[in-house]
């Protein structure tokens, strides 16, 4: 009898269990608790949600797959393969109060807003619930991270792999154990704060990426329409901005940056938000071209940030400036003057070119402003001065040197330089280029474009001790070379000559003896610069030197 009684009694139970699990399936959550959960994240989210399937599993719990939600214009948002919710044990239920212990576990899912796309391996929240109230409730958990992945960035490189643990309450949050990867280097996250539904306080947020390291607190209140107050500070390796930074060309740097800011303003609106802090440099290399103690004083207001003053030691002298630059607008405007006193150009040009030209000390002034992306836009003025100084003259002097015969010109030294300069179209251009030599002077007017072509007239007067030489002669009359065409390896040299004084330079030839060369020079009687006509006697040398001087002069 007691046998017939318990097997009746299972009967029951696995009858009820099994019309509990067919309720559950047929009725409540198809009917029920997939419309229930559709209709809140909707209206939370202000966007359409569907769910494929819904079921429960004794050991999996309420299991949702194909969770698709789309934008009010059907875009992709949110879509997830799969999200289970299990009671990791049965509700306590008293008489005031109901506990509730429960998992949430979400498989491959992608969250997309426009170019950004949030990759989800999967991640698990473990929930401990205690409901007193409908106004009283407190929580206790965590969320597991199992890696997520963070693409499409604009400027920046893709998060991959954010993984950890997070343990939270109903109003604080807190991780030591964050990580991820940037173009395949770990960075190392912490953070803890405090949140409320208005108000998010991080009390500390750090992060570590090589030699770059970050410390923060910020406030974020009025979360509707997010206001913030915010301390950074820490130290930027230089050659990490170019790991992070995507389709940006970066020069090679090196160096730690340390610097402090102080934010406050709109969140959500940069043109709102206000910034002041500082920067300081110890030392510092960009495409080999050293530093130090660089400081700079900056702030951001709207939209616009303001450097000023920054100064650095470079090279035995110093550089001083201010600038601004509107990050929000984007074609970068930009205007800086900047001032350069007392550099020595003998270790600077060591170092960006790799050989000794001399030595020298570099004044110099320029103000300018335009677009930082379309250097054609930029407009300017400065100046430069060149003292003190023993340069070796560029080689591309040799072609003056061998138009006049006079090859001490390839080996003269500047003694001084000066020009002034105007910055427009795309050219540098100046109408006041001197160069002070040991063995000649040299005035220049013209331009030079940021393609590198050039075009320059210069004017050349040799020492007094060259005055009677060839080059002297030549020089007394034809003291102009127009120098022109595309950089480095496209530069002619053209020498100029007024029509009036070709008269002049035939008489030379015909001084010297060369008659049969005048019709080089378009004028005079052709007749004496016959095919075949004997050349008068003289000296050999020096007509082979007046010879292969006036070749190399007007390039025959």
């Amino acid at each position: 009898m007691i046998k017939k009684i318990l097997l009746s009694i299972l009967i029951l139970w696995i009858i009820v269990i099994i019309s509990g699990f067919i309720y559950l399936n047929k009725v409540y959550i198809p009917q029920k608790l997939k419309p229930l959960v559709i209709e809140n994240v909707e209206k939370a989210l202000d966007k359409k949600m569907t769910i494929d399937h819904a079921q429960y599993y004794p050991m999996k719990g309420v299991s949702f797959s194909g969770i698709n939600i789309v934008n009010q214009d059907d875009s992709q948002f949110i879509a997830v393969k799969s999200a289970s919710l299990k009671l990791r044990s049965f509700p306590k239920i008293s008489k005031d109060k109901v506990v509730v212990n429960a998992k949430l576990i979400v498989d491959q899912a992608y969250v997309q807003q426009d170019q950004i796309l949030v990759e989800v391996e999967g991640m698990a929240l473990d929930i401990n619930a205690n409901v007193k109230g409908k106004e009283d409730v407190s929580l206790k958990g965590n969320l597991s991270l199992k890696g997520i992945n963070l693409k499409g960035l604009p400027a920046i490189q893709d998060i991959m792999t954010l993984k950890g643990t997070i343990d939270f309450t109903q109003d604080s949050f807190n991780s030591n154990d964050l990580s991820l990867q940037i173009n395949k280097e770990p960075m190392t996250l912490a953070v803890n704060g405090t949140f409320s539904p208005e108000d998010l306080n991080i009390a500390k947020f750090s992060a570590v990426y090589g030699k770059t390291n970050l410390d923060c607190s910020a406030k974020v209140f009025e979360l509707k329409n997010p206001q913030l107050d915010a301390t950074i500070s820490g130290a930027i390796d230089l050659e990490s901005i170019g790991k992070i930074l995507k389709d940006i060309t970066l020069p090679i740097m090196s160096g730690v940056c340390n610097f402090t800011f102080k934010a406050d303003g709109s969140a959500g609106d940069l043109s709102a938000l206000k910034a002041k802090g500082n920067i300081n440099f110890p030392q510092g290399e960009i495409e080999k071209i050293k530093f130090s103690q660089l400081t700079a004083d900056i702030l951001l207001e709207k939209g616009i940030v303001y450097c000023n003053p920054f100064k650095c030691v470079f090279y035995e002298g110093r550089i001083d400036g201010n600038a601004e630059a509107g990050i929000i607008d984007v074609l970068l405007p930009i205007k800086c003057a900047i001032d350069i006193d007392g550099i020595n150009i003998e270790p600077l040009i060591t170092d960006v070119a790799g050989y000794d030209v001399g030595g020298g000390k570099l004044a110099a002034h320029a103000a300018i402003s335009g677009s930082a992306t379309d250097l054609n836009s930029l407009d300017g003025t400065g100046w430069f001065k060149l003292t003190e100084a023993k340069v070796q003259i560029p080689s591309k002097f040799e072609k003056l040197a061998t138009m006049f015969q006079l090859n001490q010109l390839s080996s003269m030294l500047i003694n001084e330089a000066s020009a002034s300069f105007t910055i427009a179209e795309g050219k540098i251009d100046t109408q006041d280029l001197q160069i002070l030599a040991d063995l000649a002077t040299f005035t220049a007017k013209g331009y030079a474009t940021f393609t590198q072509y050039i075009d320059f007239i210069i004017e050349i007067s040799v020492a007094e001790s060259f005055k009677d030489s060839f080059a002297g002669n030549i020089t007394s009359f034809i003291r102009k070379v127009q120098v022109h065409g595309q950089g480095p390896n496209g530069i002619k040299y053209k020498p100029l000559i007024e029509e009036s004084v070709k008269a002049a330079v035939v008489e030379q030839v015909k001084e010297k003896g060369l008659d049969a060369l005048k019709g080089l020079l378009g004028g005079g009687d052709n007749s004496g610069g016959a095919e075949g006509s004997e050349q008068p006697q003289g000296d050999g040398d020096i007509k082979d030197q007046i010879k292969k001087g006036l070749e190399g002069l007007f390039g025959r």
